[in-house]
Order: structure tokens, then sequence, then C-alpha cells
């Protein structure tokens, strides 16, 4: 008990912050229509499947099939729509009817928003000299636009951005502890939460190897020691996301990751016109990716719904807003790059294989979005790029941190002060862009 009370001391800004954010998303979240919030209903399919048949889907069930598409995200891994039922399940012994169940299943993605700013809280306090600076990468994160809307409605986006957290936390706590087994087990426990959510976020997947290979060569470990390390890490990955990709080959012969699956239904089932070997892509039509990338709104429309854009793509974020936005981030980014260059000392230190990975972080979503539109489906999408959030705010905030304190050296103003203002820049756009695109989906009834 007094273990719990001084831990409870020690982060009381960061779960008080975490509360705050948590009734607001959920006051949100029952404002939100649900034709505003795109692939929820389809998404809302495998809970209520679950739901009303208390067993796991395997994807091409009639009820769940998309009448358009011809296809589920029952084939897929769908951890958050499993978290979902459960909630619709404690929700069902009060109340049954479908506002409420709705309700109850976007509480995952609400619970992943809001315990994002206090995953966040604790990467920045392992990380930043500045106490204002951890809450300046939480607010960051927490705050944009985007990922907030994500945070209000049920999809995969949510809880796979709040996995990536955990997943560099592990990292950061794994170097410091030089790999303690707690720390081994958690971030395999996160690896294996991540598996379970969406492809776009593996990337973190393939780095956590890097990392722990290259801080075990750096650590000097035994190779027995680096085995039994990775061993345990690996376990327990398995043990929690191990289980679908075991199921889905049993299934669907083989095909563990359910990806060849959907689309075999999705030409056997959709409507003429949307089976995958008969869109029109830029692929099939002989276009390089080149072109889709540089002769097309691809990379405007995707960095502008990266940082705000609701409905299904209805109210982009425009303007002096948008730009506003993008000065922020390549502010920070430049100024990162020149904390890094002048060697700026943080509480951790960044090797050069942690920035790399936290560099690639960016780029496999990126390069996975652009061959998704390039080859199956033109939809140039943020949220599709979401996971690169993590890596996005940690590379702004190192690069405001050593800013603030450029400034406080040359002209004596308060290092807290700059970051300060910065945080109150960041909020009052985040109110002006709430206002403009987020409340402007909300309605009466929300189904």
């Amino acid at each position: 008990m007094a273990q719990l009370k001084q831990m409870i001391n020690k982060n009381k800004f960061y779960i008080i912050g975490t509360l705050i954010l948590f009734l607001f998303l959920f006051y949100c979240s029952t404002k939100l229509c649900m034709n505003v919030a795109p692939d929820e209903y389809m998404r809302y399919d495998i809970p209520l499947f679950i739901y009303n048949h208390s067993y796991l889907p395997k994807g091409d069930e009639k009820e769940i099939l998309n009448a358009i598409w011809g296809f589920s995200y029952g084939f897929t891994p769908y951890l958050p729509s499993i978290i979902s039922f459960f909630f619709m399940k404690i929700a069902s012994i009060f109340t049954t009817t479908p506002v409420h169940l709705l309700i109850a299943a976007r509480l995952t993605s609400v619970l992943a928003g809001a315990l994002m700013f206090f995953v966040c809280c604790k990467i920045g306090e392992e990380i930043f000299n500045h106490k204002m600076t951890i809450y300046l990468f939480a607010i960051f994160v927490s705050l944009l636009p985007q990922f907030m809307y994500l945070s209000l409605y049920l999809n995969n986006d949510s809880f796979s951005i709040f996995t990536t957290a955990l997943i560099v936390y592990g990292w950061i706590k794994g170097i410091k502890t030089n790999w303690n087994c707690k720390w081994c087990i958690f971030l395999g426990v996160a690896i294996g939460l991540c598996a379970l959510t969406y492809y776009n976020a593996y990337g973190f997947i393939l780095c956590s190897i890097i990392v722990y290979c290259m801080s075990s060569y750096k650590l000097h470990f035994t190779f027995n020691e680096f085995l039994k390390k990775g061993f345990l890490i690996a376990i327990a990955a398995l043990v929690v996301g191990g289980w679908f990709f075991i199921r889905n080959a049993m299934i669907h012969n083989g095909d563990f990751l359910g990806m060849n699956s959907m689309y075999d239904c999705g030409e056997k089932y959709a409507m003429p016109g949307y089976q995958l070997s008969q869109r029109d892509t830029y692929q099939n039509q002989g276009i390089s990716v080149f072109s889709m990338i540089f002769d097309t709104n691809w990379i405007i429309t995707t960095i502008k719904s990266f940082i705000c854009t609701t409905g299904y793509m209805q109210y982009m974020i425009s303007g002096k807003r948008f730009y506003l936005y993008l000065i922020i981030i390549l502010f920070g980014m430049i100024m990162m790059l020149i904390a890094l260059k002048r060697k700026y000392q943080f509480k951790f230190k960044f090797e050069n294989y942690f920035i790399i990975c936290l560099i690639l972080c960016v780029l496999i979503p990126i390069i996975l979005s652009i061959k998704y539109s390039y080859s199956i489906d033109y939809q140039p999408q943020g949220r599709y790029i979401m996971s690169i959030l993590i890596p996005i705010a940690l590379f702004m905030s190192i690069g405001y941190e050593y800013f603030s304190e450029f400034i406080e050296n040359k002209i004596q103003i308060k290092s807290r002060y700059i970051e300060l203002s910065m945080i109150g820049i960041y909020i009052l756009l985040f109110v002006i862009c709430y206002s403009s695109y987020i409340a402007v989906c909300f309605g009466s009834t929300i189904i």
C-alpha cells in the first residue's frame, strides 16, 4: 500500500492529465456520429459478432461481410475489437441499447488515447532534462487533432499507436536497466500487443530486434546472456500475440497474416468493379510510383490528414492552421538535428542505432502507405501512417528542449517559459481545430 501511494504521488500530475483527457475523450465519443467515423461500421461488426455469438469470427461469415467490398476485418488482427467486446459485455449488465453498446465499444480507443498521455510522460521522464519538455512531448502526441479524433471511435489505430509508445518505453527502460528481466517481458508484451493491431506499425517490431541486438552489443552481453534475455522477449511476444497467427494459419490454409484470404474473399463476394483485380490502380495503369507521389496531391493530402482531417476526408485542415502546424513540426525537427550534431546531453544517451531505428519507424509506414495507394487502393490518408507519431513528436521535443535552453543561454529567458509558450500555442491550435473539424462531426444521435 505504501509503495502504491508513493507511485501515485510521484506520478500525480501525469495521472491527473490522463484522467482529464479520458473524461474529455469519453464525452466526445458519446457525441461523434458513426457515419463520420471512417471504417467504424466495419470494425464494429467484429465485437458485435463476438457479443452475439460468443466466439471469434473467421472473417468470411456473411453476417460481417461488407456488401460492397465483399470482405470483413475478421481476417486480420483485431485485438481492439476483442477488448471492445468485453466493454460491451460489461455495459450489457446495465443496458443493451445499441447506442450504449457502441459507446462501450469505443472505450478501447478512448482509453488508449488517454493512457497515451501517461506513457508519453513516462517516456519523457527518462529522456528530457526539463520537466516542461515532458509535458510538451505528451501534449504533442495526445492533442494532435487527428490522433484525438482517432481516439473517439472504434478502430485499430488509436490502440496501435498506444502500443508503439509502450515499445519505445520498453526500449529505453531495457537499455537503462541492462535489459532487466522485468523490462524484457514488458517489451515482449508490448510487441505482442502491437502485432495484434495494425500492420503499418510493424516497423516497431522489426526495430525492436535491432535495438535489442545493438544495445546488447554495446552493453557487452555474453552470448548466453544475449540469448537468454532475447528468448524472454520473444516468448512474451509469442504468448501475447502468437495465438492469433497460429489460429489464422490453421483456418486459412497457412495464411497466418490473413491478407491473402481477405483479398480472395473480396474477389468472391465484392460488388462488380470493387474486386482488387478490377480496381483501376496506378500500378495496373502502368503509371510509375513516383508519378503517383509527385504528380498528384498524395504528399500534401497525407500530411494534412496526418494533422487533422475528420469525417470521410470531408473536413480537412487548410490555410494558416495547416501552415502553423507545419512550421511547428519542421522547426522542432531542424532544432533536433542541431541538438544531435552539437551532442546536446539528455538523460538518455541517443546512440546512432537508436536514432536510425526511430527513423525507420517513420519510413516503413510511409512506404507501406505508398504501396497500398499504388497497388491496391489510392488512399492518401494520414491515419495509415499515424504510427509515426511517437518518433516525430520525440524528435520535435528534442529540438524544442535544445532551443529553449539555447535561448535561455543567449538572452536570459527561462527555458520553461519558452516551452510553456509552446504548450499554450499548441493547445490553442488544438482548440481551434477541435471546434472547426471535430465538433462539427457531433450529433444528437450517434447511430
